[in-house]
């Protein structure tokens, strides 16, 4: 870069952070008027959020006093539903994952134990 691209550069920069100083208000005055409009404005924010719950609420209740006395019906499934992936929970030998496994009676287990046949008499 030459030494009088950098002037005009900065020659620029300066006209614009004068405009900006031009557009914004002196931070004094804008301290001295915070309190006063963060308080207006949470105010009114609060009003409205009032007025909105009493809607909502006002509607709610009138629509739970004009419906109809209907049952809802979630609890009876109507139909059994398969979900289309279902079938890759379907493999081979896949009965024996569903079932409990039962061992035989053998002499070396003690006695008392469920299955042995001295626990079944």
């Amino acid at each position: 870069m030459r030494r009088d691209d950098d002037v005009d550069l900065r020659e620029r920069f300066a006209r614009l952070r004068g405009d900006d100083q031009q557009r914004v208000p002196p931070f004094a005055s804008v301290l001295a008027g915070r309190g006063i409009h963060r308080y207006a404005a949470s105010a009114a924010l609060l009003r409205v959020v009032v007025v909105a719950a009493g809607v909502v609420l006002a509607a709610l209740i009138f629509r739970a006093w004009s419906a109809p006395n209907v049952e809802a019906d979630f609890a009876h499934p109507r139909a059994h539903w398969r979900a289309p992936t279902d079938f890759l929970l379907d493999v081979p030998g896949g009965d024996m994952l569903r079932t409990i496994p039962s061992f035989g009676w053998s002499p070396r287990w003690p006695t008392g134990l469920i299955g042995s046949p001295r626990a079944q008499r």
